[in-house]
């Protein structure tokens, strides 16, 4: 702030207000910093507006486009200490920044891939439903209350019962959904009983998707559930709610293919319960759509929960 106040005091500049955007990506165009700018802007409050540097302001190009362009109807220009005075060089800049910022973002995604095929889970800011993080946050524990509640899903898909019934049960015990209200979802229920995360695997079969020197560290006689890392296409972008007048994430998952070498599996602790056992493996046979479906037979999806809880690796 120290060189833009003496700034502002050379060229004659009245300060209106200051701006500090800690916490927030340069990629959001919608942070608090921005819309304080764009308020003043609207109600004629300001003629320019300053930052240390261009990158400061946006990191992505057509965002900067944008707000020139707004700005400048408003009668507002933006103005950075580095700014190069050509259209070429600033260009340049924005350019710079926006692939400097995708750089950063892949090289996280592959430090994080490493660390998942060495054994060690990716903390996220909640846990797999039915597990609590270690304290170091590299690994999963079972959470014995959520755990029984996965388990009671598997035996009453088991016993024929429909996932719609599950759910109203579940709501009618007043157990909160993972989300922590009350109010379960289907397809909540669906993806837990779908979930590799559940399913028991043997030795072998960990092995085949594991890294040679995680798989020394397994036991043979265990079953493991597979946490898996990177197999979804994630799309998170930040929408503007006017109610609550703030930023917030809508967050998109999809089903697609990854590249090879790009997802990974780790192996976890295992369900507990022995009086449901499996004889066939439906979630990886059954259309998503209708997993935890009576099929059209009258059949139920055959599903298991393994007796034992193996260690974490």
């Amino acid at each position: 702030m120290r060189e833009l106040r003496a700034y502002a005091a050379r060229e004659d500049y009245r300060v209106v207000e200051e701006a500090i955007d800690d916490g927030h990506s340069g990629a959001d165009p919608h942070r608090p910093g921005l819309r304080r700018v764009m308020e003043l802007a609207e109600g004629g409050g300001i003629d320019v507006v300053l930052a240390k540097k261009r990158n400061r302001l946006f990191r992505s190009r057509l965002y900067r486009l944008l707000w020139d362009q707004d700005l400048g109807e408003l009668g507002v220009k933006l103005i950075a200490l580095d700014d190069t005075g050509n259209r070429f060089g600033d260009a340049m800049q924005d350019e710079f920044a926006e692939w400097e910022r995708e750089e950063i973002a892949r090289r996280t995604q592959d430090g994080l891939l490493e660390k998942c095929r060495g054994g060690l889970v990716i903390k996220r800011k909640r846990a797999a439903y039915g597990y609590r993080a270690s304290e170091d946050g590299n690994a999963l524990e079972v959470s014995e209350p959520e755990m029984e509640v996965v388990c009671r899903i598997f035996r009453s898909v088991a016993e024929g019962t429909a996932v719609r019934s599950v759910r109203r049960s579940l709501e009618r015990d007043g157990i909160p959904a993972p989300s922590g209200i009350g109010r379960w979802n289907q397809t909540t229920i669906r993806n837990i009983i779908g979930s590799e995360l559940y399913v028991p695997h043997t030795y072998d079969e960990v092995a085949m998707l594991v890294e040679p020197g995680v798989a020394a560290r397994l036991d043979r006689g265990s079953v493991y559930g597979l946490w898996t890392w990177n197999t979804r296409k994630t799309t998170r972008r930040k929408v503007w709610d006017e109610a609550a007048g703030e930023s917030r994430s809508a967050t998109t998952m999809l089903r697609v293919p990854r590249k090879s070498g790009s997802s990974c599996r780790c192996p976890t602790p295992a369900c507990r319960e022995r009086s449901c056992r499996r004889r066939g493996r439906a979630s990886k046979t059954t259309p998503a759509s209708r997993r935890g479906r009576p099929s059209a037979s009258g059949n139920s999806p055959k599903v298991f929960c393994a007796a034992e809880s193996a260690g974490t690796p």
